[in-house]
């Protein structure tokens, strides 16, 4: 049962985030401050049933703040920091 109600308010909280951003969602966990979400870039690539995407977020807040990110994916993924190189050489 407590499961569940987890599952619900993470939901709840997610759902008006949904609608504007449709990769994510940015839950503030600090009181009275906003996070914004002002510039995104990425790439994405698939090769033999492998997804690869590179993501670059720049985010904003009003103060210090703690911020949850949520992300969803279709299974747990492996995860490494990237570099700029790889975003500017798609571009280049």
């Amino acid at each position: 049962m407590r499961r569940a109600a987890v599952a619900l308010l993470l939901s709840l909280a997610v759902a008006p985030h949904a609608a504007a951003l449709a990769d994510r969602g940015l839950i503030p966990l600090t009181p009275g401050v906003e996070v914004h979400e002002p510039d995104q870039v990425a790439v994405v690539a698939w090769s033999g049933g492998r997804e690869l995407m590179i993501l670059a977020t720049n985010v904003r807040a009003d103060g210090e703040a703690e911020v949850l990110e949520v992300l969803p994916l279709p299974s747990l993924p492996e995860v490494y920091e990237g570099s700029w190189d790889s975003l500017y050489e798609v571009v280049a």
